[in-house]
């Protein structure tokens, strides 16, 4: 019964995440919160991480893919 239970829990899709929740997840400890390369880890990186709201500026007005 349980190996059946254990299968099953596979087929559960995960919740949808928001932008903003993979952000906070995955960005912002190196990034910030806002984007601007503040993050909690940044000082502790080799090289400092970009900031995020100069990206399109930076590339003639168009974000990078």
């Amino acid at each position: 019964m349980m190996g059946a239970l254990a299968g099953l829990a596979g087929c559960v899709e995960a919740p949808e995440q928001t932008g903003a929740e993979i952000y906070a997840a995955y960005c912002a400890a190196c990034h910030g919160p806002g984007g601007r390369g503040e993050g909690i880890i940044a000082a502790e990186l080799p090289v400092g991480p970009p900031d995020l709201t100069r990206l399109a500026a930076e590339n003639g007005g168009v974000f990078p893919t």
